[in-house]
Formats: structure tokens, C-alpha cells, sequence
């Protein structure tokens, strides 16, 4: 009767292994192919919704709506899987759309977008010939959803029919497998008695996460070398185990740093996010508190702090490169750890509150040059292996490369909307502020004015004094027009000698005082003058052309009546 009982157990407990490890593989694969597939139509989504905003732009600025329409159609036959395409403007009102029935009105509230939002993604489902589609709609903005939002619906259902199709096949087979272990499991168990029983609780307690567990047999037999594999794999399989939680941390950490330095384009945001992941790795036991340094010439500047009290910030201020252990990291590009900041001679900068804490200083790579320093504080004593070494090292890296897309991003962005002698904003901008406050002065009634400027006998000065005078004038009027105007004001360098100025929300009054003070400052500063032409919105115009006409009218009515004056067209 005991063996019986026994045999029943093996044969209980083998097909409940192979019954839940196949449902657990089958759930695993589909659950992983699904995600992977999802991601992947998604991103695919994602770039195409991104190419169409790319190329629709253009036509919906210029209000060219049926050559927008024909293209998002040419897009949509030309990519797989694509079901829809629509644009809405900023007020919600279609620009285009590829429905062969007509635009479906219930369609413009799916997926709406949040202010900031650089793409979303939601389900919809939709009817077509009696057959319910899921569709992944994909909503992107257009210049910040001031000119509005292309919406992309990609179908889900060739993703679900292929994970089916692949689940299926799965199942026969393991459905094979599980055969083929129950007959093995019914022959082997009229030979098995107590080794077995044994080995099933080895099986047992590994299962239960115990990798320190042996089998312990004294028979000669093959169910004793059998033990003796389990026994080397249990070994093998704890030692892996152990390898594989290190990489893991390290993965989760080294993502989570990425996913901080990825998420933002600002440093203070960068420097906030990464300091607070970092700080709270419970791997490392730091202090919840940091410090980043940036670097600029031979001089660090404190960028970011937390946890430190007023009295670290005025230690810190004027710091140079290779002073103190933060000083030090910068100027030798190494990760400078300290067990205990009061007797380290190398800890320099001292300030009232300090007390004793360890020290790690990260210095933030990239390109072959140190950005800046992240500054860490462990529990006095610790004790930094190679491999965590190695991971700070890594961290730094990710960090300091953030740090120089995001300087090469706002250098390539300031090139790309200013003029390069003056600074001030080029016709790429000014026609993007110029639409957007006309609009807004046309929608809300709210004042706008413009200001047109010239240099008066500019060509005459050019041929006295050169070119290279001449520019360093335009450049010194350029300056001039910058501190008389606020941060919502725009200041353009509209095309040789003359200057546009962007008033928003100011009336006529208000700017002609602006364009009398830019005048006197300019005759007294550069010994040159200027003449300047005034016009303010009125809910008469039409186009945003008009304020611009308007002001370079007046302008001219200034350079008529002797220059060196304001006219006003109003």
C-alpha cells in the first residue's frame, strides 16, 4: 500500500509540475511576446504620427488643407496596418482625415492630449463591416498643439493573431511533452521507493527558494548520482542565482538612472531626478542627501543640493577644480571616495554644522571630458568593491552624457531660431510668436503692438567706417533692444539694418514709450539714430501681415519727416 500511495504522489506531483510549468510558460511567452510586439507597434506608431506632424506643418500654416489631406492619405497606403489618419487644429476641428465614409464626429474626444504632452497613446475600437477592430490611437501635437494634433490608428489585431497563432503551437507541444511525462513518470515509479521521496522533498525546498539544501544518500545506485547532479546543480544554480540578483540590481538601477537622464531636457530636472534615485538606492545605504557640481573653466558651480543646510552653499561658492574632494574628482576624472571626511586631508572646504560622513565623488564624463561632479554621502567607514566602483563609474557616464545632449540641444536650438550676429530671434521664430499672438490678440481682444526700427544713413556708416564696424554697431543696438523689452517680448533682427520689436498684451501707449526709449538709448549709446514705425492691433485686420505692414509703414512715414523719430500707424 505505501508504494502505491508513493507512486500516486510521484505521479500527482510530476503532472502538476508539467501542467503549471506549461501554463506558465505559455503565459510567460504570451504575456512577453505581447509586450514586445505592443512596444514595438507603438514605437512604430509613435514615428510614423511624428513624420506626418513633421510634414504637415508646413501645410497647415500655409492653409494648403486639401494637399494636407492627399498626403496623409499617400501615408496611409503607403504603411501597413494603418487604419486612420486624421489632423484637428488646435480648436478641434478636422484639417484632414482618411475615413472613406466620412469623418466620424464621436472620434474627436478619443485620446485627447494634456498641455506638455509630447504624444499619447490610447485603445479605441472601431465598426467596420460588422467587425469590431482594436485600433492603438496615437495622438502627437504640432508645434506644441498651437497648430494642432495628427492622430494615427494602428491596428492591434496582426500582433494578437500572431501571439495566438504562436501560443497555439505552444500548446500542442507541451501538450506532446506532458504526455510523454506522465508514461515516463508511470515506468520510473514502480522503480522509485525512498530515494525518491527524498529527492521529491529536496525538490521541494529548493522549489521554495532554499539553495542551500543537499540530498544526502547512501545507496550506490543511479538515483544516488542523480542526487549527487541535484546536489551540483542546486550549488550551480545558487551561485547563478546570486550573479543574476547582482546584474539585476545593477540593470534596475543603471534603467532608472537612464529613464531620469531621458525624461528631461532641463538640467535642474536632470540633477533633481537622478540625485533622488541615486540617494535612495537602499544597495548603496546613502544618506538621502547630494550635491552636483558643474564645471566652467577652473571654476565648479554648485548647480544642485539636498539635504545640506545654507551655510554648504556659501562653502561652496568660488569653488575651484581640484579643490577638496568634489575639486578633486573634476580635475582627475576619478571616482575620489573618502571613509571618513574629518581626518581626510584631501577634504578641504569646511563649514559651520559639518559633521563626520563618508564621501563619494562621481565625475561626469562625456566626449573624454569631465562636465561635472556628483557628490554622494555613504555612512562613515564604508567600503566601495570594484564592482560597485565599476557601477559608479557607469552611473557617471549615463549622467554626463545627459548632460551633454542636453547642452548640445539648447545650443542647437538657440542657433536654430536666432540670428548669429546679434542674438536676437531670426524670421523662423518671429513668424511662430508673430502667429501665435495674433491670435491670441484676435481671440481675446487683448492689446498687441509691433515696433519697426531702422538705423537712418546706415549705408553711409557702413562705407566710413567698414563692415566689421558696422556689424559691431548692429550688434550694440541688438543689446539695446534686449534690455528695453520684457521676457514675453521678441526682439528680431527683421533683415539688414532693421529691427522688429513684438509687444504682447501692450497698447499703443505703452510701446511708444518702449520706442522712445530705445531711441534715446541708441543716440546716446552709439552716437548713431534711429527712426521707428508704431502700429497696434485693431480687430480690423485680417492677417498677422497686417501689424507688420502697418508698423513698416509708419516706419516709413519716420524716415520721410526728416528721421530720427516715432511715427504712429494706428
Amino acid at each position: 500500500m505505501m508504494i502505491i500511495r508513493l507512486r500516486t504522489k510521484i505521479l500527482v506531483i510530476m503532472v502538476s509540475m508539467i501542467m503549471l510549468s506549461s501554463i506558465a510558460i505559455i503565459i510567460f511567452i504570451k504575456t512577453t511576446l505581447y509586450q514586445k510586439l505592443f512596444v514595438k507597434l507603438q514605437k512604430r506608431g509613435i514615428s510614423i504620427a511624428r513624420q506626418i506632424r513633421e510634414r504637415s506643418v508646413n501645410y497647415i500654416l500655409t492653409e494648403r488643407f486639401y494637399e494636407l489631406e492627399m498626403m496623409i492619405k499617400d501615408f496611409k497606403t503607403t504603411e501597413e496596418d494603418v487604419e486612420y489618419i486624421f489632423i484637428l487644429n488646435e480648436h478641434g476641428e478636422v484639417l484632414g482625415h482618411t475615413f472613406a465614409k466620412g469623418f466620424p464626429m464621436g472620434m474627436k474626444s478619443v485620446n485627447m492630449l494634456s498641455a506638455g504632452q509630447t504624444h499619447s497613446v490610447d485603445s479605441v475600437k472601431i465598426e467596420e463591416k460588422d467587425t469590431e477592430k482594436d485600433i492603438l490611437d496615437i495622438a502627437v501635437p504640432i508645434l506644441g498643439g498651437e497648430a494642432g494634433v495628427v492622430h494615427l490608428g494602428i491596428s492591434r489585431d496582426p500582433i494578437t493573431k500572431d501571439v495566438n497563432d504562436i501560443v497555439m503551437f505552444l500548446i500542442w507541444m507541451i501538450t506532446g511533452i506532458m504526455i510523454a511525462g506522465i508514461i515516463a513518470a508511470i515506468v520510473l515509479s514502480k522503480a522509485i521507493s525512498k530515494p525518491v521521496s527524498e529527492l521529491i522533498k529536496a525538490v521541494k525546498v529548493v522549489g521554495s527558494g532554499n539553495l542551500n539544501y543537499s540530498v544526502n544518500l547512501s545507496t550506490n545506485d543511479e538515483i544516488a548520482q542523480l542526487s549527487e547532479s541535484f546536489n551540483k546543480m542546486t550549488k550551480d544554480l545558487k551561485q547563478k542565482t546570486d550573479e543574476l540578483q547582482k546584474v539585476n540590481s545593477d540593470l534596475s538601477i543603471l534603467y532608472s538612472v537612464s529613464t531620469a537622464a531621458g525624461s528631461t531636457m532641463k538640467l535642474d530636472e536632470l540633477f533633481e531626478a537622478v540625485l533622488y534615485i541615486i540617494a535612495h538606492l537602499e544597495i548603496f545605504k546613502l544618506e538621502h542627501k547630494g550635491a552636483v557640481f558643474t564645471i566652467d573653466g577652473d571654476r565648479m558651480k554648485l548647480v544642485y543640493q539636498t539635504g545640506f543646510p545654507d551655510s554648504f552653499v556659501n562653502a561652496h561658492k568660488d569653488m575651484r577644480v581640484g579643490e577638496c574632494i568634489c575639486g578633486l574628482a573634476a580635475k582627475t576624472g576619478e571616482i575620489i571616495v573618502s571613509k571618513n571626511s574629518e581626518p581626510d586631508i584631501r577634504h578641504t572646504i569646511k563649514y559651520p554644522g559639518i559633521i563626520s560622513h563618508g564621501h563619494i565623488s562621481i565625475p561626469l564624463e562625456a566626449r573624454n571630458r569631465v562636465l561635472g561632479v556628483l557628490c554622494l554621502y555613504p555612512p562613515v567607514g564604508i567600503e566601495i568593491n570594484k564592482h560597485e566602483m565599476a557601477l559608479f563609474y557607469t552611473i557617471g557616464n549615463r549622467i554626463g552624457a545627459a548632460i551633454d545632449n542636453i547642452m548640445l540641444y539648447e545650443e542647437t536650438k538657440t542657433l536654430s531660431l536666432h540670428d548669429p550676429l546679434t542674438g536676437l530671434a531670426n524670421r523662423r521664430l518671429m513668424d511662430y510668436v508673430l502667429e501665435t499672438s495674433f491670435a491670441r490678440a484676435k481671440r481675446a481682444e487683448c492689446p498687441f503692438s509691433a515696433i519697426m526700427m531702422d538705423i537712418d544713413f546706415f549705408k553711409n556708416y557702413n562705407d566710413k567706417y567698414g563692415h566689421t564696424i558696422g556689424d559691431k554697431m548692429l550688434v550694440d543696438i541688438a543689446k539695446i533692444v534686449s534690455g528695453e523689452i520684457r521676457q514675453i517680448d521678441l526682439g528680431v533682427r527683421y533683415g539688414g539694418e532693421e529691427f522688429l520689436i513684438l509687444l504682447p498684451e501692450t497698447g499703443l501707449s505703452e510701446a511708444c514709450e518702449v520706442a522712445e526709449r530705445m531711441r534715446k538709448d541708441v543716440e546716446v549709446k552709439t552716437g548713431v539714430t534711429v527712426s521707428l514705425g508704431i502700429t497696434c492691433y485693431n480687430h480690423n485686420m485680417q492677417s498677422k501681415e497686417e501689424i507688420i505692414s502697418k508698423a513698416d509703414d509708419a516706419l516709413l512715414q519716420a524716415k520721410r519727416k526728416g528721421k530720427n523719430r516715432i511715427e504712429v500707424n494706428a
